[in-house]
């Protein structure tokens, strides 16, 4: 009886064992999709204290962001993000004041321009801030990444950008603009397989092929990028809502939703990523946002608790050590 026992409870604890990897296997697979990122927190958080004029704390936390997160395929959404933050420090900007550049921000940039040593973060900074009157990237730092970062994930950035900012025509739509776009996105992508750009790339080309021609050669194309990008970078928030807003205009009544989607998710999820420099902005499309996920949460249906499953193992394990003591005792008693 002992060695029989034995044997049971190692059976039982075995079973019980596999139970319950199983139910954290399949919570942990069902959640691993809507899990936010770290950089996704950051985000979130950063836009809450901008909202809230929080102005430090929310310029201290987009640094912290770009700083960690440099490799996120949405590095150029939250760099958009930091700017705004650099931004809004300078009082004279909290007020409207756009151009000419205010003299808090102006006298930032020639203190960071006189740094010696600089961080990729000063250049980044600078790269973005350097030309603002312009509107345009520094070409001067963009380069400077590239020679003085280079096999970094900043490389990447600043080579893009710098490209984008050459391309003749600013601000004009034309089949040459688009075609050079698209050139060279498609041969970025070739040689950078693992780029962390790559869904922005995607994007990119997709639309530039869309303008280069109406036909169906063009259409099918973007749309196998668009589609690339939903396939294989789900957590790319922002490009994967714009990729199915393409692909619902492309196919018109032929697209199929996606459970759980809608256009107007997806609408809130771009205007919460590419947001202009005003504070009602911020925490209009914030709130949205927020109240969106959390209605998308209220909706799910929650995975049963592990405790549910601990309670089966014993119900199943008190099930079969009955079983057995009514066997033994059959045995035991040959003539019943």
């Amino acid at each position: 009886m002992k060695k029989d026992s034995a044997v049971f409870f190692c059976v039982v604890i075995l079973f019980s064992y596999a139970i319950i990897n199983h139910a954290q296997d399949a919570s942990e697979g069902s959640l691993g999709h809507d899990k936010i990122s770290e950089a996704k927190k950051l985000f979130l958080e950063g836009n809450i204290a901008l909202s809230e004029k929080r102005f430090a704390d929310a310029h201290a936390i987009a640094k912290e962001l770009i700083s960690c997160h440099a490799d996120d395929p949405q590095i150029w959404l939250y760099m958009h993000f930091y700017i705004h933050s650099f931004y809004f420090l300078d009082e004279n900007f909290q007020k409207g004041m756009l151009r000419p550049t205010p003299p808090g921000i102006q006298k930032r940039i020639d203190k960071l321009k006189a740094k010696e040593d600089k961080t990729v973060i000063d250049l980044v900074t600078l790269a973005w801030v350097a030309d603002y009157e312009a509107g345009d990237f520094s070409s001067t730092y963009l380069e400077q990444i590239i020679q003085m970062f280079p096999n970094s994930v900043w490389e990447d950035w600043a080579e893009t950008e710098l490209v984008f900012a050459n391309i003749p025509g600013r601000g004009t739509v034309t089949e040459e603009r688009s075609a050079a776009f698209y050139n060279f996105c498609t041969k970025f992508m070739k040689t950078h397989p693992d780029t962390h750009l790559m869904p922005r790339l995607l994007s990119i080309a997709a639309g530039a092929r869309q303008r280069m021609s109406k036909d169906k050669q063009a259409k099918n194309e973007a749309m196998r990028m668009y589609q690339q990008v939903l396939d294989n970078y789900p957590s790319s928030e922002y490009a994967c809502a714009r990729a199915r807003q393409m692909l619902r205009k492309l196919l018109g009544s032929e697209y199929k939703e996606p459970v759980g989607r809608t256009a107007e998710q997806d609408w809130l999820i771009t205007l919460f990523y590419c947001q202009k420099p005003e504070i009602s902005e911020y925490k209009k499309n914030m709130v949205n946002y927020v109240q969106m996920i959390e209605q998308v949460q209220a909706d799910t249906k929650p995975d049963l608790p592990k405790l549910y499953y601990v309670l089966v193992t014993l119900a199943v394990a008190i099930a079969i050590f009955v079983l057995i003591l009514l066997l033994k005792k059959k045995e035991t008693n040959p003539s019943k």
